[in-house]
């Protein structure tokens, strides 16, 4: 049996537990502290800068608790899916803790309860010390892999042909994880975030329709419940106009337009324009900020649908995937997600919330 039909349900009941490990910031295993954690969960978002957070609660009485220093500590949690006879280990994250706040029963019983952040949480709270600089020429994933490699956190950054078309520079006391971003802006990838295996990841911005789906949920494919589609038109552009900030770059501007004939939200239907200015700190060269502006008509400029659903506990999932959902329209069909969140306990549902946005039609 494969882990895919074991998290199914079809061959049984999912059988999971969790662990919880005291890590250093690379992946190093320090201690299991299991026992101390009484319950958890996770919520992962893309509009975020730290990509996931989590809440546990601990007890302190507990032998393993003594080992926890929530100023310093890094804890990875696991859950391990029972496929027949063994147990896969899937790791859903690591996490930083902050000071617990304290809770006491009527009975005296007294708790942490911890609020927990990715290690993106690290490149915010340390900053440069100086003036950061990267000179003109340089490639700009490279760069920021430079940053996180200085820092001692693991990387895997999709490389990416752009570079810096003029110097960049940080002030001192901004964050490494603006700097990292700023660079990898300026490339054209998304954001930094942590995996769930506790690595740095980007990669170049893709497009919904090129995207292999990672994962198919519909009836029998783990998606348990009904779905719920909304629109939103705050988003509503069909001109997006580029412009770069940085006063040391040429003072690029570029325009993308949805003008097919075909779609009810383009100018030539509409009879009007809905422009949005996308204001962009750095690009690597005039065709980088077009495909910025390009890029946002696609995934950010129209009829923008949000759709939640709930599945069984996936613990795969992880940002900047692509769904395939079985279901009859609007909810069918392939969707970005946007996040997740589910507690850490047997039998937990996994609550999905995912995105597109609506280009040639209203349907």
């Amino acid at each position: 049996m494969t882990l895919a039909d074991a998290l199914s349900g079809l061959r049984g009941p999912v059988v999971t537990r969790v662990r919880y490990e005291r890590v250093t910031p690379a992946g190093a295993v320090l201690a299991d502290v299991t026992p101390a954690f009484v319950s958890g969960s996770i919520e992962a978002n893309e509009d975020r800068a730290v990509y996931r957070t989590a809440r546990f609660v601990i007890d302190p009485a507990r032998p393993e608790a003594a080992e926890l220093d929530p100023l310093k500590d890094v804890v990875r949690v696991t859950v391990d899916v029972r496929d027949g006879g063994d147990w896969v280990p899937c790791p859903v994250g690591t996490f930083c803790l902050t000071m617990p706040r304290f809770t006491v029963s009527e009975r005296g019983v007294r708790q942490w309860e911890v609020e927990a952040h990715d290690l993106a949480r690290l490149l915010l709270d340390s900053t440069t010390t100086a003036p950061y600089a990267v000179a003109a020429g340089a490639n700009c994933v490279a760069a920021a892999a430079a940053v996180l490699a200085d820092l001692g956190l693991p990387a895997r950054l999709e490389p990416a042909p752009a570079v810096l078309a003029a110097p960049r520079q940080w002030p001192a006391g901004t964050p490494w994880l603006e700097v990292v971003n700023g660079l990898l802006q300026a490339a054209g990838c998304y954001s930094l975030w942590f995996d769930r295996f506790g690595i740095a990841r980007s990669m170049p911005a893709r497009d919904l329709a090129t995207v292999a789906p990672a994962v198919t949920y519909g009836p029998g494919r783990m998606l348990t419940g009904s779905v719920t589609v909304e629109s939103e038109l705050t988003r509503l552009a069909n001109r997006v106009v580029a412009v770069v900030t940085d006063p040391a770059l040429p003072a690029w501007s570029a325009t993308a337009e949805n003008t097919d004939p075909n779609s009810p939200l383009s100018i030539p239907r509409l009879g009007k324009v809905f422009t949005k200015v996308l204001e962009v700190e750095s690009a690597a060269s005039q065709a980088a900020l077009q495909a910025m502006a390009e890029r946002y008509l696609r995934e950010e400029a129209g009829l923008y649908r949000r759709m939640t659903f709930a599945t069984l506990l996936d613990p795969r999932r992880d940002a900047h995937e692509v769904y395939a959902v079985e279901a009859p329209a609007p909810a069918g069909g392939r969707w970005w997600t946007r996040g997740h969140r589910f507690t850490l306990e047997p039998g937990a549902v996994m609550e999905h919330t995912v995105a597109r946005v609506v280009i040639g039609g209203l349907a």
